[in-house]
């Protein structure tokens, strides 16, 4: 391992402050630097400089230093300046490792300032640093069954059996060999004619077998539904369901088979219910889990908006709890209740049970139109928009964020509504992936 540097990804070569391994300023001698090994978010290191020279030449190397460590300190209006990054590069890999270091002082070694004026120096660069490495960008072919590639893939927004109909797009990582779950950067342009507005994503990590459960329920499929074929339906068909009194109902219930509740082992679901038909009504939604025969442990509750074709519930667990082994196929619920004694209707086009092992929702600013790509680059944790060579920012991002995590696939689930929050199911993006490796130890 050789070659330490610190500076800013947007600097040229000659704006990092080489402490070893490269062109040195005059008066810099070298580093010594131990990485540590530990636990947690963050991690503090020593960098030992050696410095040799003229004091002028001296005063120079501390002097760019105390700029570094002054640079990433909060001002008073509560802007920071470009991140900072310690830099190394691996001989073994022939690549550049990043840690974004988030503090650093300068202090001095016992006995050494009286060597001063004989042009001789150590000190010590304290760093504290995200207790990772992340390696170059490469790009990641995705695909879903329509195809894909590093080109990217079309994503619908409805999951049936129509060739290439897919809500999702997955990436293998069974080959990348990740270490730690990996920082995503996802590319997603808008196919269709009108603007999108919010945008949902949640990921799911898949290992061993690379089986994944059935995460889209059709309304038509839910018992006690009246099904009523429709073209812009997913499946040409949706769930009609009715029922009487102001109290809450189970309007509907979708089997989880034993395997899939096995796969999901609790995991912390969204559910998306896109609606087939305008409500003409308040009712309020919520999603209860249980074993096969019973109520369920019921969720958050949300309120329909007036004229909206999707409706974000409150989260869900599938199971109810995390079992190693379950001994039961369950059942997910859609209850509702309204007001007034007398009969209410709900069509329901699909439940989507967006799963979170990593989420997003890109909320609408301003809208993408038509060929604008939606960017987000979880290393730099940064979200904008371009297209024609102008850069923007239309959407705000909530959530967690999205990563690569070790396994043999990961797939990443989308919801899209237009301005007007309409979900039509032939809304379209095409979506591009690239990645940075990431390790704690180099």
């Amino acid at each position: 391992m050789r070659g330490i540097a610190l500076g800013h990804l947007e600097d040229g070569e000659s704006g990092w402050m080489s402490l070893s391994g490269g062109d040195l300023m005059p008066g810099l001698v070298g580093c010594s630097y131990e990485q540590k090994l530990m636990e947690g978010e963050f991690v503090e290191e020593d960098l030992r400089l050696d410095l040799r020279g003229s004091q002028a030449e001296i005063h120079a190397v501390l002097a760019r230093l105390e700029g570094l460590a002054w640079q990433i300190q909060l001002d008073g209006s509560g802007a920071q300046p470009s991140a900072l990054y310690l830099r190394i590069w691996d001989d073994t890999q022939h690549a550049y490792w990043h840690s974004r270091v988030w503090e650093a002082r300068l202090e001095s070694l016992r006995g050494h300032w009286q060597a001063l004026e004989r042009g001789s120096v150590s000190v010590c660069l304290v760093i504290r640093r995200e207790n990772h490495f992340d390696g170059a960008e490469s790009a990641l072919p995705v695909g879903n069954t329509g195809g894909g590639g590093l080109g990217g893939v079309v994503v619908w927004n409805h999951d049936d059996s129509g060739a290439g109909h897919d809500s999702w797009f997955s990436i293998s990582t069974a080959s990348l060999g990740l270490a730690e779950p990996a920082p995503l950067k996802l590319a997603i342009t808008n196919l269709d004619a009108q603007a999108l507005g919010d945008v949902f994503i949640g990921g799911l990590q898949v290992s061993g077998g690379g089986s994944v459960p059935k995460l889209t329920l059709e309304g038509e499929a839910g018992s006690g539904a009246t099904v009523v074929s429709r073209t812009d339906a997913s499946g040409g068909a949706f769930g009609r369901y009715t029922w009487v009194g102001d109290a809450w109902q189970p309007v509907g219930s979708w089997s989880i088979s034993m395997e899939d509740a096995s796969l999901l082992n609790g995991r912390r679901l969204r559910p998306l219910a896109r609606l087939a038909g305008a409500l003409t009504e308040r009712i309020v939604l919520r999603v209860a889990v249980g074993r096969a025969g019973e109520s369920g442990q019921a969720g958050a509750v949300a309120l329909a908006p007036s004229g909206a074709e999707m409706v974000v519930l409150g989260s869900a667990r599938v199971p109810a709890w995390k079992v190693v082994n379950p001994v039961a196929a369950h059942n997910v619920i859609l209850q509702a209740r309204a007001e007034g004694a007398g009969t209410h209707q709900l069509d329901l086009d699909y439940l989507l049970l967006m799963p979170t092992d990593g989420f997003r929702h890109y909320c609408n600013v301003g809208g993408l139109p038509m060929g604008a790509t939606l960017m987000e680059d979880g290393f730099l944790n940064q979200c904008w928009t371009v297209k024609d060579g102008l850069s923007w920012v239309s959407h705000a991002v909530v959530g967690e964020g999205l990563l690569l995590n070790p396994g043999s696939e990961n797939r990443f689930y989308l919801a899209q509504l237009g301005l007007d929050g309409q979900a039509g199911i032939t809304r379209a993006v095409r979506v591009l992936a690239w990645y940075r490796p990431r390790k704690r130890v180099l």
